[in-house]
This record gives structure tokens, C-alpha cells and sequence, in this order.
């Protein structure tokens, strides 16, 4: 059914890679920093779920290689690309709903990704 009504185009099948290949590039990035910021953790923070929770806040940390927070915010930004090539499928191709809520994940991305910019960039 979802053959019938999709026009295979080429912008379609550009924004379908560019969404599929942002997102696990995003993935890739994700853990990598997480496995290198997970060890580095306090004991009360080794435990899987929570490390995950408090990444975030602890990652921006001077003893924290700058490696993994490059790493991190790689995954932030092709986090938001990923969300906005998505947003572009459903917009062309699906009812809007989809299209608003992945706009709207790709907009506090990027705005996200610019409030840590300003405010880890001049991390040694």
C-alpha cells in the first residue's frame, strides 16, 4: 500500500539516504562517546541505564578526553539532520503530523547543538 501512494523520485530516495545515513552516523557517534565517557564515570553512575541518563551533563567535563565530546556533539548534529531530512519525507509524502513532530525534534536539535556550542566551546 505505501508503494502505491509514494513517488519514488530522486529527491525522495536522496532525502530517504540522507535520513537513514545521518541517523546511524549519529548512532555511531553516539556510543562511541558513550563508551568512552562511561568508564571515566563515578561508581554511582557505572550502571547502564543511569550512565545513559547523566551522559549528558557529565560528558562536558574537563577530565573527559575531548575526543568523546566531539564525538557527542557529531552525534548531536547529524542527530538533527537525520530528524530533518525525515521531516522532509513525511512533508511531502505522509499527513502532516509526522512531518510537524520530526521538524520540531530537528529545530530543538539544532538549537540545542547551538546552546553547547556556546557555551563547551572554549573547553581546552
Amino acid at each position: 500500500m505505501v508503494a502505491e501512494t509514494v513517488n519514488w523520485s530522486l529527491p525522495t530516495i536522496v532525502a530517504g539516504v540522507i535520513a537513514v545515513v545521518c541517523m546511524s552516523i549519529s548512532a555511531n557517534y553516539y556510543w562511541s562517546a558513550f563508551g568512552d565517557v562511561r568508564p571515566r564515570m563515578p561508581a554511582q553512575f557505572q550502571d547502564y541505564v543511569l550512565a545513559r541518563q547523566v551522559l549528558d551533563s557529565y560528558i562536558w567535563d574537563r577530565s573527559i578526553p575531548r575526543r568523546a565530546q566531539r564525538s557527542y556533539f557529531l552525534s548531536l548534529v547529524f542527530g538533527a539532520i537525520g530528524f530533518a531530512a525525515f521531516a522532509a519525507i513525511f512533508w511531502m509524502y505522509a499527513p502532516r503530523l509526522p512531518a510537524v513532530l520530526c521538524a520540531g525534534m530537528s529545530i530543538y536539535g539544532f538549537v540545542y547543538v547551538f546552546i553547547r556550542w556556546r557555551k563547551y566551546r572554549d573547553l581546552p
